[in-house]
């Protein structure tokens, strides 16, 4: 975290000079930076590097173009965090694939104790301008070194070290505001099985390669924990049956199908047999509520019967759950809904609870071509090289906002859940939204990163969720397919994470058992005390409006011209004669 109190100085100290080609070589270079920081997508697809490096790099230019009209008139402690802003909100606001936001200057501070506690009031927004104007104050010492004596008496040297040092004094001001308190709550088993992306996407036995050895390894980490967890949490997608919601089956029978070029169908004997699945897997094996194998008319009997060598299928046969009573179970999966005048698919989450359910909630911000296909729908090369690489046709629809759901725990505590998925964690709004209209107790991302195996894709991930549950107040654990699974509290700090005995984060196979901190006084049946799970901080209520208000001081300052060196106090003019 620290370097980016440099990062800025080159770009800042070199690019505030106009000259020929100046905004083109700003734009390779921008472009090469931009690409470095998104190389993990070589992984997956890696042509998709030149537009998402080519795209970003053009505004981040305009970046530079923005300096070195600033710089004419401000001294660089503010000339940069103007431009760099200005860049940055135009990177980030525009949508794909007119730009690719991903990740912000101000993310640095999520490896900074003294300083990411200003997040809870001003957000990464507020730490992007920090970070910037102590860059531009660090070129401006360094452009003084240059200056002639005459000029070094001109320059406003006030006006800089308030420029360049103040935004960073307040960001230091601000950390002191705490934290709200916390106390123990739920107690969860996340379960991470290590799976690799072409199994998951291409395999041919999903019941054996996904879900036998998640309930295996979920069956072992219970085993190793001293009390039961009041909830078992797999990551995205991990349930190979898919959940209709309201109102889809009722749709189906009145003939309503599924778009052009989704490549899937949805008719009655699908959803029958993926009803039989969630039934004999989910409402049987794992929570022992049916006899697994009579439910679904026995659809699935074969199948479990395959699976005759797992330590808990003698239990399940006897009507035992492989969870504890009382225990409640999240997972990511699939749901069918009615968008318009078709069917199609969310990415979604169901919890089970411990008296009913499930419970849905669906992912809010969808991948760009990964799981949404316009506007590549009448591009279809396109959809054939998505389809060849993840096994599917991106025909999602995003969720409206997070949900969030309610966690009975195993003593008569209730907790809220709000729950996202995977590309959310990039987002603010799935995290201060659900705080906005309703209380939240604590966060649960789940995830799926092993398209990108052991690249920092995962690290930069990690790092928005400190930045979140710093902004928000609220703890946030990561539920993952593959690493990094992890619990962060309040303060950013970790809490608990799943490593190896090596010591390795990323697609490595285990359970990890956590209990979150949350907001101090919760639902206690029979006791009335003072919550502080209303506590909302200044972000929360304020987030909404942040970009806009960066924006229009943007604006202002690259409108209105202001008092820089070339009308500095003092200045000795040269006459004539």
């Amino acid at each position: 975290g620290a370097t980016v109190c440099v990062a800025l100085v080159p770009w800042a100290y070199y690019k505030r000079r106009p000259g020929p080609g100046a905004c083109l070589a700003d734009w390779a270079a921008c472009a090469l930076g931009v690409g470095g920081m998104s190389l993990w997508m070589h992984n997956l697809l890696p042509w998709l590097l030149i537009p998402m490096t080519i795209i970003p790099g053009f505004w981040m230019a305009l970046g530079g173009v923005a300096l070195r009209r600033m710089a004419r008139l401000h001294p660089l402690a503010l000339a940069v965090p103007t431009a760099w802003m200005m860049a940055e909100l135009l990177r980030w606001l525009l949508p794909a694939p007119l730009s690719f936001g991903w990740w912000r200057l101000g993310l640095f501070a999520h490896d900074t104790d003294w300083l990411i506690g200003s997040a809870r009031v001003w957000g990464t927004w507020g730490l992007t301008w920090v970070f910037a104007a102590f860059c531009g104050w660090v070129a401006d010492l360094l452009r003084l070194r240059r200056l002639s004596p005459q000029e070094a008496l001109a320059f406003p040297h006030r006006r800089v070290h308030l420029l360049g040092l103040g935004p960073l004094a307040l960001g230091f001001a601000l950390c002191l505001l705490p934290a709200p308190a916390t106390e123990p709550g739920p107690r969860v088993l996340v379960v991470q099985p290590g799976i690799e992306q072409a199994i998951k996407a291409f395999g041919t036995h999903p019941l054996q390669e996904l879900y036998r050895d998640a309930v295996d390894l979920t069956h072992e980490g219970l085993q190793s924990m001293d009390e039961p967890p009041d909830l078992v949490a797999w990551g995205e997608s991990m349930l190979p049956f898919s959940l209709p919601d309201e109102g889809v089956v009722q749709a189906q029978r009145l003939g309503m199908g599924t778009s052009e070029h989704a490549g899937w169908t949805l008719d009655a004997d699908t959803l029958a047999t993926h009803a039989a699945g969630v039934a004999t897997f989910v409402e049987g094996v794992l929570l022992g509520r049916v006899d697994p194998l009579s439910a679904g008319r026995g659809l699935y009997a074969p199948a479990l019967n395959q699976m005759a060598g797992a330590p808990w299928h003698a239990d399940a046969l006897r009507g035992v759950g492989v969870l504890p009573v009382g225990t409640s179970f999240l997972t990511g999966l699939i749901t069918w809904v009615v968008d318009g005048d078709v069917i199609r698919k969310q990415n979604a989450a169901a919890l089970w609870g411990s008296k009913g359910g499930p419970g849905l909630g669906a992912k809010v911000h969808l991948v760009p071509g990964a799981e949404q296909a316009a506007p590549y729908t009448s591009v279809p090369f396109v959809l054939d090289a998505l389809r060849a690489v993840g096994g599917y046709v991106p025909d999602f629809v995003p969720a409206e906002r997070a949900a969030v759901l309610s966690l009975e725990g195993r003593g008569g505590r209730t907790w809220s859940l709000s729950l996202s998925i995977c590309y959310d964690n990039v987002f603010d709004d799935p995290y201060r939204e659900p705080l906005e209209r309703e209380q939240v107790d604590f966060f649960c991302i789940l995830s799926n990163e092993a398209w990108y195996k052991r690249s920092v894709e995962m690290d930069h991930l990690v790092a928005m969720t400190r930045m979140k549950a710093v902004a928000v107040g609220r703890s946030i654990l990561r539920a993952t397919n593959s690493g990094i699974s992890i619990l962060v509290d309040p303060e950013g700090r970790t809490v608990a994470v799943l490593e190896d005995g090596e010591g390795q984060r990323k697609m490595v196979r285990g359970t990890l058992a956590v209990q979150v901190p949350v907001p101090l006084g919760g639902q206690i049946p029979g006791i009335d005390r003072p919550r502080e799970g209303a506590h909302r901080t200044f972000w929360v209520r304020t987030g909404r409006f942040q970009p806009g208000f960066w924006a229009l001081l943007v604006v202002l300052l690259l409108v209105f011209g202001g008092r820089g060196l070339t009308a500095a106090p003092g200045r000795v003019r040269p006459t004539h004669g």
